[in-house]
């Protein structure tokens, strides 16, 4: 539910703009809202668990940085102590980084200025795509030892996509009251 809200949520203003016949929201903008939202709050609480946690101690400066930037999930098989929830924002922010991409690919004008609504569908149908191959692949394919490969951004792309379609049909019935 959280990252179908997550889509859901950070998606609509790329579909408003885009109903609007607008300019797409600012990428620097956006990521830096993200940033200033989930940072701040992040960091005192991993730097708290990293600290204060009898499990933690003795903790690499390694361990450090790759708590503090939500990179463990990339490079480990476990989160430190107290901070075990956190892959799934470590996965929200993969999805941060990308959805500009996306929302772009699937959004984008044709040349001679028309919109094309097959393109989100199509981009959709990819997303889903990829995450069914990337399910396939950790269930019966080779993956990275030493990493939590099943909790990386691509094992939940269909839950954002789901977001993205409830985003795109709230901003057509909106358009279509007015």
């Amino acid at each position: 539910v959280f990252f179908v809200l997550s889509g859901f949520l950070l998606s609509r203003p790329w579909f408003e703009h885009h109903a609007r016949r607008t300019t797409p929201p600012p990428v620097r903008g956006y990521l830096w809202r993200r940033l200033l939202r989930i940072v701040p709050v992040y960091l005192i609480s991993a730097v708290a668990a990293l600290a204060l946690l009898p499990g933690n101690q003795g903790g690499s400066p390694a361990t450090w940085v790759k708590t503090l930037t939500l990179t463990n999930i990339y490079v480990d098989d476990q989160l430190p102590d107290g901070l075990t929830q956190m892959w799934s924002l470590a996965t929200e922010v993969a999805f941060y980084v990308v959805l500009p991409a996306v929302m772009w690919l699937a959004l984008s004008r044709r040349r001679d200025g028309a919109r094309s609504t097959s393109r989100f569908g199509v981009v959709v149908a990819l997303l889903v795509v990829v995450n069914v191959a990337w399910l396939l692949n950790t269930a019966y394919g080779a993956t990275p030892d030493g990493t939590m490969v099943a909790l990386w951004l691509p094992n939940y792309l269909t839950w954002f996509a789901v977001g993205l379609v409830i985003a795109a049909a709230a901003v057509h019935l909106d358009a279509a009251r007015d």
